[in-house]
């Protein structure tokens, strides 16, 4: 198995706004952290369910389309 890490610059992670989002439980949590960090804060957006692990999809699904709602509200494309 080769891992590669990829060292990006705080511009590389500002082009786009970004939802980062991580269980309280989830094993890649520290990654998510990691990556959040090395955005841009004032186009990142980070999530951390309490109540679910790292499958967030498969736990708390009604949660997590809220909060992509949520945050594509606040870019305006949403109005509802």
């Amino acid at each position: 198995i080769i891992l590669l890490k990829f060292e990006f610059s705080k511009s590389f992670y500002s082009r786009c706004s970004v939802l980062n989002v991580t269980g309280i439980s989830s094993p890649h949590k520290n990654d998510v952290i990691e990556t959040n960090d090395n955005c841009d804060p004032t186009r990142t957006t980070y999530v951390e369910f309490t109540d679910c692990g790292g499958a967030i999809l498969d736990e708390q699904p009604a949660k997590l389309a809220e909060a992509i709602r949520l945050f594509l509200q606040g870019l305006g494309h949403s109005t509802k």
